[in-house]
């Protein structure tokens, strides 16, 4: 989807048990025509993030974003990536030494 987009993301954090994680993420993020997206959302840990990266889009349900996000206290930059099929995403994600996948349903307004 090109132009801006807003919604609301629910989340669910796999084998990461240390903390008590946000799972409810608004966000806006705005897609070019050559699939470059910038965004801001609240992350996980209940702070605010910013995003640049990149959309590749698989087919019409089907995308993989690339993006570099700053906003978690462990780590300045942080590369992402997340595939996206239609409703839902799937990531993997790393907190304090483990590694786990974060899965959701995504909501656009």
């Amino acid at each position: 989807m090109i132009g801006l987009a807003c919604g609301v993301a629910l989340s669910l954090h796999v084998n990461l048990m240390d903390r008590d994680y946000n799972s409810v993420h608004p966000y806006c993020q705005y897609e070019s025509e050559k699939n470059y997206i910038v965004g801001a959302y609240y992350n996980s840990v209940y702070r605010p993030s910013y995003f640049v990266g990149y959309k590749w889009h698989l087919n019409d349900d089907t995308s993989i974003d690339y993006v570099l996000v700053h906003g978690y206290k462990q780590y300045p930059i942080l590369p992402i990536i997340k595939l996206n099929y239609k409703y839902t995403f799937v990531m993997p994600a790393v907190d304090n030494d483990q590694v786990g996948i974060v899965v959701g349903l995504d909501f656009q307004f």
